[in-house]
């Protein structure tokens, strides 16, 4: 049994890692662009050249930060730590975790195959078989010339290791299959799957329900729907059946089906799918959440049933209007075990049990003796007469032995939405937990409730693995990053140190040569706070002269903001420092930092869209008062929240900034409650824009543009769901104004630029725009000797570091 474990820390969609500004043959214009004081500047990135703002070194160098790549593991290595099923920089296959080598997959065996009209998927699933073979399912769709979708052919696939042999048997029943595929077993025994009672397809569509704050994909993010990737959130996008369905598992060649002793009703859905093979269960989460469609229509078209208004019950449970006993999360939630052998149902957890919170899931020991029940925990806000569980604080866990809850579990951080874990081996859990911008991993024994460090290094990780060898020798793979460094692979085995094994992203590390100090304060509730002041290597912390600063934020609100490369116009911390303009980022209230409270100050009270915003800038008027920043040359950006935040905060402190760059930016918190993600801001405000419009009014950049003196530089897809319409006038308004205003505006962009061209012409204007309004001159980085990698010791080698 494969025990290794996958951690992945929490995703948000906001935060983006641009890929290919350098992959982009890029068309420049002859004659220099000179942005106009209050221009709007229409741009086709599949059409339109991308004009030469910025000289051909910089543009070089802009290119190569913006290079950066990164790898992914679609499951958790071997059980040995010995190989993984990766994506390295566009490129597929299996990596040796001891060389660093990406082994190509055979391309002569069906399911790997391709073959001309068809288009071949994958893995579906993967299953390890010790570290000598690897196994996985692959879906082939076969198309007319039309590009049509004639049918589609299913494989098993076994790879021996490590000399790469393959050999491949078709799975006939699953291409005439007519039900729903929900997930396969983590052995590749058996199949779980969704079909009408007695068999066949499900008629009604289902309704898909988002708990928690909205998701959505933005360039750069992992692709969705990897086999073994952990949501960021606890709760997420849930599918409710409008039809009773029926839920069966069938082997994998098709000879066994066995129905589950429990249907799905309508209104219900699956949260979460939990394998024990060790003790032969399967455990599936439901929610239930009636009258949603969630589709917001941003136009004049009546609204369609169950379009979540005030009179919904999603907006009337996120402003905190219904009890527990009649909240359908709660009632109608239910956490299901079967045996999997004969698909009986043997225990049954109510959620009505647990009205502290949501299951959030459970997790098996190997053996099947032991699990963890995890809760995503309630928020119980100011000013709210009832808890909402849409929208958790944090997380609850409990050791349950013989399927009984024995006792509450604690690791130190594991709290905080942004943790996961998963179990090593009986005995312990590996708990990935977060530490201000950086991430960690803890050995957790469940017995003496003791942690220990097992990975402590500074930065972050997009996923972190861990597992037990045969000789119960520790192991670690870790996808690891800094503001400082792009992402690299890094192993780890028994004591021996980390190992970088890759080398991705050699490019954009040899353009980059930052560093980043860590800055503290305190806001005026107390509040110790911590952010990082990034900033090229060559210039001296503290400064001999206070300089400029630009302050990024992330999307969300939510999640984490860490330590790691951001190199696109949406996420410039890696970037702008590059060019002698230093950044300031930082967790205020509203992330997943520091504690479950920490998290909900945001939406206590009147709380947003201000506290962060004043949390920030006090941070800055630390910088100030150190003599590290100039007062009058503070920039400020982001994208999506990060947009919201940066327009928000030029409206509340009109003499604070001297410069904005408001990215894919929420405007009208009016318009967000009757046309966009309702149940959200709902949530935000705590309460609707019709009983208390001056609250909206106050936290609503729009309705302040009027008093914004902030030179600003705005992007904006015109295919944002976010309206566009709304930036235009803000446009408009800041020209009324007399305030100096550009208005990037993007043909077939939506929320945020995934053309590199679009990249490529709005790093240029982000660029000069800093440049210009805080007095910035053309930074010239010191030559320094390079550096060389040495892939038998996973190092690499600093001539400066020598003497």
């Amino acid at each position: 049994m494969n025990k290794a474990i996958q951690m992945t820390r929490r995703f948000d969609p906001r935060r983006l890692a641009a890929r290919g500004l350098a992959a982009l043959a890029l068309t420049l214009a002859l004659l220099p662009v000179q942005a106009a004081r209050a221009e709007i500047i229409d741009f086709d990135p599949e059409t339109d050249a991308v004009p030469s703002i910025v000289d051909a070194d910089d543009m070089a160098r802009l290119e190569a930060l913006s290079s950066a790549g990164f790898a992914y593991f679609f499951s958790a290595p071997s059980p040995g730590g010995r190989y993984g099923y990766a994506y390295v920089n566009g490129e597929r296959g299996i990596l040796d975790l001891g060389s660093g080598q990406l082994l190509a997959l055979p391309d002569d065996v069906d399911g790997l195959r391709a073959v001309p009209g068809e288009s071949a998927y994958s893995p579906m699933a993967t299953a390890w078989e010790g570290d000598a073979a690897f196994r996985l399912v692959s879906l082939q769709a076969r198309f007319d010339a039309d590009g049509n979708l004639t049918g589609i052919g299913y494989h098993l696939v076994r790879v021996s290791l490590p000399d790469m042999r393959a050999e491949s048997e078709p799975l006939a029943w699953m291409d005439d299959f007519e039900g729903q595929f929900v997930e396969f077993g983590p052995d590749l025994s058996m199949v779980l799957v969704m079909r009408a009672p007695g068999g066949g397809p499900i008629v009604a569509a289902p309704r898909t329900v988002t708990l928690g704050e909205p998701s959505f994909r933005l360039p750069g993010d992992p692709p969705d729907g990897l086999p073994g990737r952990l949501e960021p959130n606890p709760l997420g996008p849930v599918e409710l059946q409008q039809q009773t369905v029926e839920l069966a598992l069938i082997d994998m060649d098709g000879s066994r089906d066995r129905v589950l002793e429990s249907d799905l009703g309508e209104d219900e859905g699956l949260a979460a799918v939990s394998w024990d093979l060790g003790g032969g269960h399967l455990a599936l989460t439901t929610r239930s959440m009636p009258d949603w469609d969630g589709d917001r229509q941003r136009d004049n078209d009546p609204p369609g049933a169950g379009l979540p208004n005030l009179g919904s019950i999603n907006v009337r449970e996120a402003l905190g209007m219904v009890a527990p006993a009649d909240n359908p999360l709660v009632t109608g939630s239910r956490m299901l075990v079967f045996d999997s052998v004969d698909g009986s149902l043997v225990k049954r957890f109510e959620n009505r049990d647990y009205p502290q919170g949501l299951f959030a899931g459970l997790s098996f020991s190997p053996s099947g003796d032991h699990a963890v029940l995890s809760l995503a925990l309630r928020s119980d806000l100011e000013g709210r007469d009832q808890p909402t569980y849409a929208f958790p604080s944090g997380l609850e866990h409990h050791l349950v032995h013989d399927l009984a809850i024995d006792k509450a579990l604690a690791p130190p951080g594991a709290d905080g939405l942004s943790a996961s874990l998963s179990w090593l081996d009986d005995e312990s859990l590996a708990v990935a937990v977060a530490d201000e911008m950086d991430n960690r991993v803890l050995r957790y024994d469940v017995e003496t409730e003791q942690a220990e460090p097992i990975w402590d290094r500074a930065g972050s990780f997009w996923q972190a693995f861990a597992g037990l060898d045969a000789d119960g020798q520790l192991w670690q793979v870790v996808t690891a990053t800094t503001v400082d460094q792009p992402l690299e692979v890094f192993s780890q085995h028994g004591d021996g140190a980390p190992r970088r094994i890759s080398e991705i992203n050699a490019e954009a590390a040899a353009a980059s040569d930052l560093r980043y100090e860590t800055v503290t304060w305190t806001d005026a509730q107390g509040t110790e706070l911590e952010g990082l002041f990034v900033h090229h290597a060559s210039q001296a912390y503290p400064p001999a002269q206070p300089g400029p600063v630009v302050v990024w934020q992330q999307g969300g609100p939510g999640g984490q903001m860490v330590n790691d490369f951001g190199a696109s116009v949406e996420a410039p911390y890696s970037m702008l420092p590059n060019f002698g303009i230093p950044v300031f980022m930082a967790n205020a209230a509203g992330r997943t930092v520091k504690s479950p409270q920490f998290f909900s100050d945001m939406a206590e009270g009147t709380h947003f869209g201000q506290l962060d915003i004043e949390q920030i800038k006090l941070g800055v008027e630390q910088l100030v008062a150190d003599g590290v920043v100039d007062a009058d040359r503070v920039g400020i950006t982001g994208c999506s929240y990060g947009g919201y935040f940066t327009m928000q905060s030029t409206r509340t402190y009109p003499d604070f900034y001297a410069a904005a760059n408001p990215q894919c930016s929420l405007t009208d918190l009016m318009e967000e409650f009757n046309f966009g993600y309702t149940p959200f801001i709902s949530y935000l405000m705590g309460r609707a824009p019709m009983a208390e419009p001056m609250e909206y009014l106050k936290d609503s950049p729009m309705y302040g543009a009027k008093d914004v003196k902030t030179p600003t530089l705005i992007f904006h897809g015109r295919e944002d769901f976010l309206p566009v319409p709304l930036i235009n006038n803000i446009h408009d308004q800041l020209e009324a104004n007399g305030t100096p205003v550009t208005f990037l505006r993007v043909a077939q962009e939506g929320h945020g630029f995934g053309f590199p061209s679009s990249q490529a012409y709005a790093a240029q204007l982000q660029l000069e725009f800093f440049r210009e309004w805080l007095e910035v001159d053309k930074f010239v980085p010191p030559e320094r000797a390079p550096s060389i990698f040495l892939p038998i010791l996973g190092m690499r080698w600093d001539p400066r570091a020598e003497g």
